[in-house]
């Protein structure tokens, strides 16, 4: 008995970032011809570990009738693995009333690189004391070279009368204030080629809102970024959208409906050539009748005036 799922993929091995991310799809489609239900589940195999692999959404899902579901797979392998290939697979779980079956994968390898360690953090703090030292010090120097000094004027009024005035001219002590505009924007990353899961991480790490904008492409795999609105390093609010054109299947067209025409009492080749050029094709089945005249049409399925798909079969019995 042929299995009722199929599952594909469109890679047999995957880099990990330097970071140790990385994302694979798996299709999985019902090939039983009934609406069903299974459950998908990762199996490592070798040096794998299950901890560093997971599922984006839910791992059990209804299928329609050769529906087909895409389970994304996020790796995140944790620092000091070393480098080197990590096989595994996803498995299909059918939960039928005659039993569970169980449908597996292919295998894909997750490639993890060598891991480069940064170097510690120079300590810089000694430079940064020095620049504010040299400010404060050029700052009381220029205080001291243009304050204002006191400037006494004598004046005689009469003859009679000497006053002296001592006149000290006003400085403007008012503080003046000073509009200061914050920069808070971000910086938009680059995600284009990187898995959907990875990109939306990242643009929401960077503080902003991913939206995903369908799109297909037969050279891009399924699941991958293909453009970017803003582009990459493009200031950005933080908070504001960022539209992801993610590769996605190709939906089918929906067929194209004709209405079947009525050859009932039909002659048997007048009602083949009447419904072969409305675009159907024609089954015939042979029984005799005395009760209507000879090759003519005594049954057809579907009935005329229904609406099928171009192409479909229409059966009549001739007697």
């Amino acid at each position: 008995m042929p299995p009722s799922f199929t599952i594909t993929t469109p890679v047999p091995t995957i880099p990990a970032s330097a970071t140790g991310r990385a994302e694979v799809i798996f299709t999985v489609s019902n090939t039983s011809g009934v609406p069903s239900r299974a459950m998908a589940k990762i199996v490592p195999s070798g040096d794998t570990r299950a901890e560093w692999l997971s599922i984006a959404g839910e791992s059990e899902r209804d299928f329609p009738m050769n529906g087909i579901e895409q389970f994304a797979v996020v790796a995140a392998v944790p620092a000091g693995v070393p480098e080197g290939s990590y096989p595994f697979r996803v498995d299909v779980v059918s939960a039928r009333k005659s039993g569970e079956e169980h449908v597996e994968g292919p295998v894909v390898t997750l490639a993890v690189p060598a891991r480069v360690v940064p170097p510690p953090p120079k300590n810089y703090w000694w430079i940064i004391i020095a620049v504010i030292a040299l400010l404060l010090v050029g700052g009381v120097a220029a205080y001291l070279k243009l304050r204002p000094s006191t400037v006494t004027t004598d004046t005689t009024a009469t003859t009679e009368t000497t006053a002296t005035t001592d006149t000290t001219p006003t400085t403007d002590t008012t503080p003046t204030v000073t509009d200061t505009v914050v920069d808070n924007s971000v910086e938009t990353p680059n995600v284009i080629n990187a898995p959907i899961a990875i990109a939306e991480a990242d643009i929401r790490r960077a503080g902003l809102n991913p939206l995903r904008n369908p799109v297909t492409d037969n050279l891009i795999p399924i699941g991958v970024v293909k453009d970017q609105r803003p582009a990459a390093g493009a200031k950005a609010l933080p908070g504001s959208d960022v539209v992801l054109d993610v590769v996605s299947p190709v939906t089918p067209p929906e067929p194209e409906l004709v209405e079947v025409p009525d050859v009932m009492g039909a002659d048997a080749d007048k009602a083949v050539r009447t419904l072969r050029a409305a675009g159907f094709q024609v089954a015939m089945h042979l029984k005799p009748s005395f009760l209507v005249p000879r090759r003519r049409v005594i049954f057809q399925k579907p009935v005329g005036g229904s609406k099928e798909p171009r192409g479909a079969t229409v059966m009549i019995t001739i007697n």
